[in-house]
């Protein structure tokens, strides 16, 4: 059946858009020579949120397999199945919580920032029921992480914090970061049993000892660089440094660094990033719309993969059971998984 007139034009106008996104992208990488021979080539699915203008911001794929994510303009946490496509949402107790970092949790609950409200916010997908608790001292709560004993710890990018909630008493321990105006970001538990941190405010990578308290900063070769997102592969700890257009890595072992310029030049932004279940690294370069997978074996880069809707920014990542890694696509109320 014809399109009517405007439509059609409309898909054309998207389907060249499309082609030139992926045109840009062969010409800055050079796809078939960064690719390798051999190597077989990743695609992405989408999936589209109910919500138009939600913005999802993070996702977290719990234990059977199903993706949660934030819904930062909706004031919603969202859950989709990726089996049957099925996507519902639920709306947070509080107005304009701005729901940011999000993580899912072995016993099934669902751990989330409010990071306009200043509070934490816990979802119990049984019930379907909220949870929340307010974090004095660190008003902006950013990024959450789980500690084996039950604690939640997160960052507080503007309160220049890491902060630590008891859910059983709602108690929360506030530790300032050394390095003033530092703007901690993304946030893991590391194989020591320590916390290590992003500073986005500076050129540094944070460690906290969770039993003294105590905080070591690590200083990146570059300058300004800006670390933002990071992930663990074994005691190796790869991060983006979204200022200086690099991936790179440290040793938690011996404190050393190595860095990589990211393929699309030092003004890529380089954003979220995760380590797939064959140990590949994978981040966006969010000034290009384009996701790039690193070998750390060979310690080359080996893709350079445009993401299918334009205007799509990956602001960070989470990892399957089955390895496989998900995005959140903000700006175009969107979920994305490599496939391979």
């Amino acid at each position: 059946m014809a399109l009517p007139r405007k439509p059609r034009l409309l898909a054309r106008a998207w389907l060249i858009s499309a082609v030139a996104a992926t045109l840009a992208l062969i010409i800055a990488y050079g796809l078939d020579s960064v690719r390798g021979a051999g190597t077989p080539s990743p695609s992405v699915r989408e999936f589209l949120i109910p919500t138009t203008n939600g913005f999802p911001h993070d996702p977290a794929v719990a234990r059977d397999g199903r993706v949660y994510f934030t819904e930062i303009n909706a004031n919603k946490i969202g859950r989709l199945d990726p089996a049957s496509g099925r996507c519902d949402e639920f709306v947070v107790p509080s107005a304009d919580s701005g729901p940011h970092g999000i993580v899912a949790g072995d016993d099934g609950w669902v751990t989330f920032t409010e990071n306009r409200a200043g509070k934490i916010g816990r979802f119990d997908p049984r019930h379907e029921q909220f949870h929340e608790y307010a974090t004095a001292g660190a008003e902006d709560p950013h990024t959450p992480v789980l500690a084996p004993d039950g604690a939640i710890f997160f960052t507080a990018q503007q309160a220049n914090v890491i902060g630590r909630l008891e859910p059983s008493s709602g108690a929360v321990t506030i530790f300032a970061v050394p390095t003033p105006h530092a703007m901690p970001y993304g946030i893991k538990l590391g194989p020591d049993g320590a916390l290590y941190f992003c500073e986005f405010g500076s050129e540094k990578i944070g460690r906290f000892d969770r039993a003294s308290h105590r905080f070591e900063e690590f200083t990146t070769p570059t300058p300004s660089s800006a670390p933002r997102r990071l992930w663990f592969r074994q005691s190796d700890l790869y991060f983006t440094e979204y200022a200086a257009g690099r991936l790179a890595r440290l040793r938690i072992g011996d404190r050393s660094f190595k860095e990589w310029p990211s393929p699309g030049g030092a003004g890529s932004k380089p954003y979220g990033i995760a380590i797939d279940g064959h140990g590949a690294v994978w981040y966006e370069e969010s000034a290009r719309g384009a996701l790039v997978r690193f070998d750390p074996q060979a310690e080359s880069f080996t893709t350079a993969l445009a993401l299918p809707t334009p205007g799509a920014v990956v602001r960070n990542m989470d990892v399957a059971p089955d390895g496989r890694v998900w995005m959140a696509l903000s700006g175009v109320d969107r979920l994305g998984v490599i496939l391979e």
